[in-house]
């Protein structure tokens, strides 16, 4: 974002202010200060808020205040008896009196071209048996991967439609609730070795029926019934739109056998839980034992083992690195997305931000109106501390899919960036016990304790046994002052192989909370090390309050700052460009 007064340019994407087109030097906390006052223009900011969102609560002077708003004041020129810019109202505060403009940014463009959003539906089985419901998903789930190239349409993601699997609800009705505006929805009856698939594509607003076609092979023959589909899906749109919608270079994937294919479409229907990704793993293992060609079973597979590692769910020695699948996978198909999603998501929590980036670029050539590679782009800049391109990226992608759920990690993000109470209105993302866990944490630095007890015993009780029940125990054995308890519950969480950089970091902050200064430390520099280089969150936070006065956390401080210094430059170098 940029504000415009006058010859002022306030660029809060580069954190820059420039006079007369020229970049002026301005210090961090001044600049911060400026942007929140621009930011809350229409009414007046207490001495109290600047403390809780410039200083984030660390008690800081009057004089101090008044010093960097003066030293603002002079940057924008302005002065304590003009006021023109910012008016000092006595005793009580200060506000953003010039008149400004915003420009919008790259992204906000992207939005704004109101791109017409697709929605894929389960199939309907309808002869219901458990053996040939898994196609529900796994067909639409093919279709909507095959659909993920198109530039001048907005996908719903497949995490957003499982909900939809046997739902008797109005197709019409699903996809207006998911704001979109044509909706691709259909059924499949199998009788014998025959399948039949009967399909067609809705414009919502005009309730008329765009296409509608009925295909019919032999059971063998999914992925040649699929594929299909998929074809007249994607002409079906390609005539509606006037510009360029696919990749021509796309490589087709294209199995070798039958079986395997079906062994893969099996795994891709499993829920994403600990039983699910153990289902789909066995699954995947399968197909590739069949053919080892197939390049989307690669990804898939990868994926699968990586959020279980994520939290020491599963070791990484007993198979092959996650990272050799999806590059095994990108060997056979270099345009393939879900290789490309996990590949950098995988590159991220494992400290190699840079080949993450690299990873997106090349994921934005392909489609730069994908929401889901908007938010992994805000992902990796979360991690590398620049918190405000990381929002903006996070924010593009739950406009051009509302209330994603699988975009909850947004919560962090605001989190990460000091900024809590933007961080509690996103919760509404996550389910129930996701909800409470992370109001939770947020009230606590709040320091809104009674809220925090509420929804942390809410967490607790809706579950006991898992990670949110463990993270509550912790911040409960705090306010309780009972740390031995705390201190038990946290050994169970970080007692297994964590390799996730931030949950490093979270875990240090837990640490600290019960007063083992020195393990946390330990591990606040380890997460460092392994890239999370977020030091606005490392430096904000008031889980860290009590390792902030030493100099192991200053030097630690310190490499955040350089690491994520060093990514800046890389981007600045390289920016991400689109196909265009």
């Amino acid at each position: 974002m940029q504000y415009q007064f006058g010859n002022i340019t306030i660029d809060t994407k580069n954190y820059r202010i420039l006079v007369n087109g020229d970049i002026t030097p301005v210090k961090p906390q001044v600049f911060n200060l400026i942007v929140y006052l621009i930011e809350n223009y229409h009414r007046l900011v207490t001495k109290d808020e600047i403390d809780a969102n410039i200083w984030s609560g660390r008690i800081v002077s009057d004089t101090s205040i008044s010093t960097h708003i003066k030293s603002a004041r002079k940057i924008l020129g302005d002065d304590g008896k003009k006021q023109k810019i910012i008016k000092t109202y006595h005793a009580r505060g200060y506000q953003f009196v010039a008149t400004f403009k915003e420009t919008v940014s790259d992204k906000q463009e992207i939005v704004n071209q109101a791109l017409k959003t697709i929605v894929v539906l389960p199939f309907t089985n309808i002869k219901s048996d458990p053996q040939t419901d898994y196609l529900s998903f796994a067909l639409a789930s093919q279709i909507i991967n095959d659909l993920a190239y198109l530039q001048n349409f907005n996908i719903v993601p497949a995490s957003m439609i499982r909900e939809f699997i046997n739902s008797k609800a109005n197709p019409t009705e699903i996809a207006i609730e998911l704001n979109a505006e044509n909706v691709v929805c259909g059924n499949y009856l199998i009788e014998n070795d025959a399948i039949r698939i009967n399909f067609e594509i809705i414009d919502t607003q005009s309730q008329k029926v765009i296409s509608q076609e009925q295909i019919e092979d032999r059971h063998s023959n999914t992925f040649k019934l699929q594929d299909r589909v998929s074809s007249n899906v994607i002409s079906a749109f390609n005539g509606q739109s006037k510009g360029k919608v696919s990749n021509p270079s796309r490589v087709r994937n294209i199995p070798k056998s039958a079986l395997a294919f079906e062994y893969y479409l099996r795994a891709i229907s499993y829920p994403y839980t600990n039983e699910g990704h153990h289902l789909a793993i066995e699954m995947l293992k399968k197909s590739l034992d069949l053919d080892d060609s197939f390049a989307p079973s690669y990804p898939h597979l990868g994926n699968h083992i990586r959020l279980l590692e994520q939290h020491g769910r599963i070791s990484s020695e007993n198979n092959q690195s996650t990272e050799w699948y999806y590059q095994k996978a990108l060997e056979l198909n270099p345009e393939l997305v879900e290789a490309l999603m996990n590949l950098a998501l995988y590159y991220t929590e494992t400290g190699k931000l840079e080949e993450a980036y690299f990873i997106a670029r090349r994921m934005f050539k392909i489609n730069p109106n994908c929401a889901e590679f908007h938010f992994i782009l805000g992902y990796i800049f979360r991690y590398a501390g620049m918190v405000d391109e990381a929002i903006e990226e996070m924010e593009t992608a739950l406009k051009l899919s509302p209330d994603n759920k699988r975009y909850r990690s947004i919560i962090s993000t605001y989190i990460g960036a000091g900024k809590y109470q933007q961080a509690l209105e996103k919760t509404y993302l996550g389910d129930e016990v996701y909800a409470d866990i992370f109001s939770g944490q947020i009230t606590f630095m709040q320091g809104k304790i009674e809220q925090a007890r509420k929804h942390l015993e809410n967490a607790l009780k809706a579950d006991s046994h898992g990670l949110s029940g463990l993270v509550a125990t912790v911040y409960l054995a705090v306010l309780d002052n009972n740390l031995l308890i705390g201190k038990e519950s946290l050994e169970k969480i970080v007692d297994t192989k964590i390799i996730d950089a931030e949950n490093m970091f979270y875990f240090a902050g837990f640490y600290a909370l019960l007063s083992e200064q020195e393990k946390c430390l330990e591990l606040l520099n380890k997460a460092v090390d392994c890239g999370y280089y977020n030091y606005i969150h490392i430096q904000t936070t008031p889980n860290l309050n009590s390792v902030k006065h030493s100099d192991k956390y200053q030097e630690i401080l310190a490499k955040a700052k350089k690491g994520s210094e060093s990514f800046k430059k890389t981007v600045r170098a390289n920016p991400v460009q689109s196909n265009s």
